[in-house]
């Protein structure tokens, strides 16, 4: 393929204001779906943890993929909600720590 023809995903930064929610939902949906058919492969649905921030039952603390762990509320929480915060964090403004004005 010539890099003419390279096929490339659009810049978070491209998307129009009102698809960035869009965006992050889809993302969260499908690692949800994901986490959802690894717990059910492994028949581990009684071994679930609510998650701190949606509060479904999509934690399994034995498979580290089903959960990451929050700093700012020590607690775990699944996947989905990690994905999505990841994504909406791609397109929010950055504060600026250092005090120079740069961004």
């Amino acid at each position: 393929m010539a890099d003419d023809d390279t096929v490339r995903a659009p810049e978070i930064s491209s998307l129009p204001l009102d698809e960035h929610d869009a965006l992050a939902g889809a993302v969260r949906e499908a690692v949800h779906r994901r986490i959802i058919d690894l717990i059910e492969r492994r028949n581990a649905e009684p071994l679930l943890v609510n998650c701190s921030a949606c509060g479904e039952r999509a934690i399994l603390l034995d498979e580290p993929a089903t959960f990451v762990y929050d700093r700012s509320t020590h607690t775990e929480i699944c996947s989905a909600c990690a994905a999505e915060r990841a994504v909406t964090s791609m397109y929010e403004p950055q504060v600026d720590i250092g005090g120079e004005g740069g961004g």
